[in-house]
């Protein structure tokens, strides 16, 4: 397959891994988002999301890992850079995390879980 069929054959699977996800089936979207990053390795939405998902079960180095691969792909995205905030952050990793909320905030500087989330670590970091 070639073409226009493996990008409907990718897209189809993401879209499948985002209902997974959405219901609460996180073990399934994980392993579709992997599916879609062994045919379209830089498919940001999938690194994003496997990212989410590998938080979401406690996998927060390998969390850390996929999100900054997804925020290299697109560092204008500012809910990439929350999430790996987030991820940093449950990892102890406070003045990681803190950039990475700055990172969103500069992306779209009204983000509201970016502004929450950079408070919460500030109060954190005793600041």
């Amino acid at each position: 397959m070639t073409g226009a069929p493996i990008a409907r054959e990718i897209a189809s699977r993401f879209d499948s891994a985002l209902q997974h996800h959405r219901k609460g089936d996180v073990s399934r979207a994980a392993t579709l988002y992997r599916a879609v990053l062994a045919e379209q390795p830089d498919h940001v939405g999938a690194l994003h999301l496997l990212g989410v998902a590998e938080a979401q079960s406690g996998r927060l180095t390998e969390a850390v890992r996929l999100l900054s691969v997804a925020a290299r792909v697109r560092p204008e995205e500012a809910a990439i850079h929350v999430n790996l905030g987030n991820a940093l952050a449950e990892l102890g990793r406070l003045e990681e995390g803190l950039a990475s909320y700055d990172r969103a905030l500069a992306a779209k500087p009204n983000a509201a879980d970016a502004l929450t989330n950079r408070a919460t670590t500030l109060v954190r970091l005793h600041r």
